[in-house]
């Protein structure tokens, strides 16, 4: 392969007449981020602009239309948007979650059970059914 001049990508076609590799028009499109840096590249020219494109520079995201960058990206809460349950994941292995359920609903058992409340027939709530007692 020979050089070639600008739009080519630098390619000729090659001597074994193999259709690869042959001239590719291209164009230079500019990019501008929020920060004001410019992203220069290069696509093919039957390739539609894309709205967005990271900037060579800062990473942010550029548009081709420098009057009208693409808007701040949204600011992480200050939790790192992490959920509860991502929070549990990262201090418990699942069984020590599910040991912990299980010493808590034992706990609730027992304070219901000394509770008039859940135990006094005249009350309007009356224990909840407890799947143990049937065996």
């Amino acid at each position: 392969m020979t050089a070639a001049g600008p739009g080519t990508f630098g390619r000729t076609a090659p001597s074994n007449g193999n259709a690869r590799g042959g001239r590719v028009d291209s164009r230079l499109v500019s990019f501008w981020c929020r920060s004001g840096h410019t992203t220069t590249v290069r696509l093919a020219a039957d390739v539609p602009v894309p709205g967005e494109w990271a900037c060579a520079r800062c990473g942010a995201a550029a548009a081709p239309d420098p009057e009208q960058p693409p808007p701040a990206p949204a600011p992480r809460p200050p939790n790192g948007g992490r959920t509860p349950l991502e929070y549990l994941l990262m201090r418990r292995t699942p069984e020590e979650g599910e040991r912990l359920v299980a010493e808590a609903l034992d706990r609730l058992r027992v304070s219901r059970e000394s509770d008039p409340r859940f135990t006094d027939p005249g009350s309007r709530r009356t224990r909840a059914h407890d799947p143990e007692d049937d065996t």
